[in-house]
């Protein structure tokens, strides 16, 4: 009978380590999962402030960005005649005009904000008898570079007075003034005239 308690009670004594190193297992595994759980709330907290902070950055480069294309301002008289206030919009049209012009050798001299014409700015050029109608919803780097495309085409034509040059609309010249003295057959310009007094030139960069 003591064998039989004997074994008995070691195999007991087996069964109990067994369970409690089962429990130490799960316990383990339990602390490992919730480890686990932890770092990665921790992982998405991190990448949430992470793209927080580099929208910030983002956004104060833009900002950034936008002052420093504020800080472009025009040299030349800016001529209001609604007398409502030169916007910014206009200030910064012009002063950024005045730079592109600049690189193609012309020079900006007068800006002039026309009366009930809200998108409209009438400039004036050095060393040109006329003026340009712009419209502030073009951009200037390409305002400029067609005011450069007709002060060529007027030199290249012998046309040295004009009263305006309308370059509002994209792809198109209206002039009032001295008509030009090419025929309308010349390869690579097409020139009609509506009008006794106004001329349309229609171009784009493979003819003008």
């Amino acid at each position: 009978m003591r064998v039989g308690k004997t074994i008995g009670a070691r195999r007991e004594q087996v069964e109990s380590e067994s369970e409690r190193m089962l429990h130490r297992e799960k316990v383990k595994r339990r602390k490992l999962i919730s480890v686990g759980i932890y770092l990665s709330v921790i992982a998405v907290i991190a990448l949430g402030i992470a793209s927080i902070v580099m929208g910030l950055k983002n956004k104060e480069g833009a900002n950034s960005s936008e002052s420093g294309k504020k800080e472009v301002q025009p040299t030349i008289e800016i001529v209001d005649e609604a007398s409502v206030g030169v916007s910014r919009k206009a200030r910064e049209f012009v002063g950024y005009l005045e730079q592109d012009l600049q690189e193609y050798g012309l020079t900006l001299t007068r800006a002039v904000l026309p009366r009930d014409k809200t998108r409209e700015v009438d400039v004036y050029l050095s060393d040109f008898e006329g003026y340009f109608k712009l419209s502030l919803d073009r951009g200037a780097g390409v305002s400029a570079e067609d005011m450069e495309r007709m002060v060529r085409y007027f030199a290249g034509r012998g046309i040295t007075s004009v009263e305006y040059v309308d370059l509002r609309v994209e792809g198109k010249a209206y002039y009032k003034g001295e008509q030009s003295s090419i025929s309308e057959e010349e390869p690579g310009i097409e020139a009609s005239y509506e009008d006794i007094d106004e001329t349309v030139i229609e171009y784009d960069d493979d003819n003008l």
